[in-house]
């Protein structure tokens, strides 16, 4: 046979019983098989059938094809011919018409070794053959008429040549008609599946060959994995009419005997109400008895359609059950992990995290319940549109025979509509309860979300206020100015590596350029020629006046009080010209801190918030007991809250004021290139916002 999916009807009319139309997805399944397992000697593909993640399944099937198998591609533009590639006899035509579609065939295979179609009214889904079933519920004398009018529309000269003619065009409209929605819904599945599933990390090829390997799955096996990735939107399309219907027909051997014998039945009907040589009360009896029997195959297969429904709403619940089950013990499992690290890190930029991470966890569970009601929703429409089907029965499928037939309405009507009614709607109502108990686990979710969020921008509102506070704090203007120099005098403590030097350097001369500054450090181990300062010894300050507006001296004082007083003395001497005296030293070097501390305006203890700077500024800190003088932190790239590392620091925050500064790199750079760092504007304006 040759197989055809887009181009199947042109495939029929060139080939008629030779030719076979199916979907996409058959074909893939039957490209690797060999013909006389398939009975697929060749397919004919266009353009369309390349499309999407199916078209890509298809061209990785058709490499791997049956060496027997042949493949014809029809194609119209010159960029079309791409879409394919392999083993694969390509046909560029203007327009695809039968006749070009039998001679390409014709040219390769002879039309003798071409097997016939042997099924009968079967479905695009369905397989190649058949066997006859038994149907429960019906008379022997009703089965054995209804199998023989099946066999006998099989040979080919049981009807007049030109009712046949009619049939063949009236078989190839709706089979054409069938083969497009199943393509249609078959695309949608794979490509919005596709989509779906490659938003959360899946690769193309992993998802593609999920979607093959799914493609003879039934739509209840499908759920389940599709369910996995919390695809509610097949969840929504998998109680469509087509859906359930294709997928009935291609599973149960039973219903697609049943539709196949209302077809027959429906065309013995209309044989029966045009043979005009008849007498009328004859066929009016005949007509009747062809209903009656149609009636009872029609509740049977409405009894498998309800099966098939309720089968589809239990797999629809469960899934969503499972994922929402998921989804909720990943969303409480994220919470706890925000609640500890809350516990751990409670610092502003943290905090602030946090809380955008718990808004999005809302919007989530929000989605997740209007997820769930919008399923509840299809799952309502999709069965009152099975029920209304159900429930609107006719004789036949013509109009007029109905109208003649209406007397009789009550003998014609499947007499399980009743129990088939109520089973759906009963099945539907413990859905409904199903999906309410679901949504009901998703609204405590969403309370505690809203509280945590509540809980969490009240701890960032008053730690920012209080933050804020302490920046702002003017430590200096209560400090009692009893001596001329405690006005300009200024110390910087901290442990060496730490950024000491770096941040006093800086400040320095920023300052410097408003006010002459003399800077001295004191540490014995002075860094100032790293930041490109040219320091001068204490010894030549103190035996000359030297006058510069920004200067540098550095000295080891070691523990000699009384050159501590001499020094002083002496830079008492020199205010008239430098207004600001900054002095740097170690944070081992309580005794001189203590010392200087007396003629202080402000203390600076400097760290770089490292376990060892911290540790040893906090001995110096521990250690100093001067009251009259403004005491200052700088904490260089806090890596947790600021007011915690007050807190580590023994330090009382209502009466400290608090300067933070962030990691510069350009100031880093300066001390490996010896470059002045009160010269560059982006570390100067950081300096200036932290230290006002």
């Amino acid at each position: 046979m040759i197989f055809g999916a887009s181009l199947g009807p042109f495939v029929k009319k060139a080939l008629e019983n030779k030719a076979f139309q199916t979907n996409v997805n058959k074909i893939i399944e039957f490209l690797p098989q060999p013909p006389e397992l398939s009975n697929m000697d060749a397919v004919v593909l266009g353009p369309k059938d390349m499309k999407g993640a199916t078209g890509q399944a298809l061209n990785e099937a058709v490499s791997i094809r049956h060496p027997r198998v042949a493949v014809f591609y029809f194609y119209m533009k010159d960029e079309e011919a791409e879409l394919i590639g392999g083993d694969v006899r390509k046909i560029q035509a203007g327009k695809v018409t039968p006749d070009g579609i039998q001679q390409a065939v014709v040219s390769v295979i002879e039309m003798q070794a071409i097997g016939s179609d042997s099924r009968v009214l079967e479905s695009a889904d369905a397989k190649s053959f058949r066997p006859a079933v038994s149907l429960p519920g019906l008379p022997d004398e009703a089965r054995t008429e209804a199998e023989e009018l099946r066999f006998e529309e099989s040979e080919a000269g049981a009807m007049p040549e030109a009712h046949r003619e009619r049939e063949a065009a009236r078989e190839e409209a709706a089979s054409a008609s069938e083969a497009a929605a199943a393509s249609a819904v078959d695309t949608s599945v794979a490509d919005t599946s596709h989509e779906r599933m490659a938003s959360i990390g899946l690769s193309s090829e992993e998802v593609a060959d999920l979607l093959s390997g799914a493609s003879g799955l039934s739509i209840e096996a499908k759920l389940t994995e599709m369910g996995k990735f919390g695809d509610f939107d097949y969840f929504k399309r998998s109680l469509g009419k087509e859906n359930v219907v294709s997928d009935l027909l291609r599973e149960n051997t039973e219903y697609a005997t049943v539709v196949n014998l209302l077809d027959v039945l429906d065309r013995r009907l209309f044989e029966v109400f045009k043979d005009t040589s008849l007498p009328p009360g004859e066929r009016f009896e005949r007509i009747k008895q062809i209903g009656v029997e149609r009636a009872a195959y029609s509740g049977i297969g409405s009894s498998l359609l309800a099966d098939k429904v309720r089968s589809i709403m239990e797999a629809v619940v469960t899934a969503a059950e499972a994922t929402v089950e998921a989804r909720i013990e990943q969303l409480r499992s994220a919470l706890g992990t925000i609640a500890d690290a809350k516990s751990v890190y409670e610092d502003r930029g943290r905090l602030d995290a946090l809380i955008q991470s718990r808004l999005a966890i809302q919007a989530d569970l929000m989605e997740l319940s209007k997820q769930i009601i919008e399923v509840y929703m299809a799952m309502d429409r999709n069965v009152n549109e099975l029920l209304t089907g159900i429930e609107d029965h006719h004789a036949s499928e013509n109009d007029y025979v109905n109208e003649i037939m209406k007397p009789y309405k009550p003998l014609l009507v499947p007499q399980n509509i009743g129990a088939v009614t109520n089973r759906l709607i009963g099945d539907l109502q413990r859905s409904r309860v199903a999906l309410s108990i679901v949504e009901d686990k998703i609204k405590p979710l969403i309370n505690l979300v809203f509280k945590l969020c509540e809980e969490d921008a009240i701890i960032i509102d008053y730690q920012q206020k209080l933050i804020q506070l302490l920046m702002a704090q003017r430590v200096e203007d209560v400090v009692v100015v009893d001596t001329l120099i405690k006005n300009s005098l200024r110390l910087f403590v901290g442990a060496s590596d730490t950024g000491r030097t770096a941040t006093a350097v800086t400040w320095s001369g920023i300052v410097a350029r408003r006010h002459n500054t003399l800077l001295l450090d004191l540490t014995g181990q002075s860094k100032l020629r790293h930041y490109g300062m040219e320091p001068i010894g204490l010894e030549e300050l103190l035996e000359n006046r030297i006058e510069r507006p920004f200067l540098g001296v550095e000295a080891d004082l070691g523990e000699d009080l009384e050159r501590v007083d001499q020094v002083v003395a002496e830079l008492k001497t020199r205010l008239h010209y430098y207004a600001n005296i900054h002095v740097i030293l170690d944070a081992s070097q309580t005794w001189l801190l203590d010392r200087l501390a007396a003629s202080a305006l402000s203390v600076h203890f400097i760290t770089d918030c490292t376990p060892r700077g911290t540790e040893q500024v906090k001995r110096a800190i521990e250690g100093f007991k001067e009251d009259n003088i403004a005491r200052k932190i700088v904490l260089i790239d806090p890596p947790i809250e600021p007011l915690r590392l007050l807190s580590e620091l023994s330090v009382d925050p209502l009466t400290t004021k608090l300067i933070v500064l962030p990691r510069l790199n350009p100031l880093k750079a300066c001390s490996l290139t010896r470059t002045r760092p009160y010269e560059s504007q982006e570390i100067t304006e950081v300096f200036e916002e932290a230290f006002r």
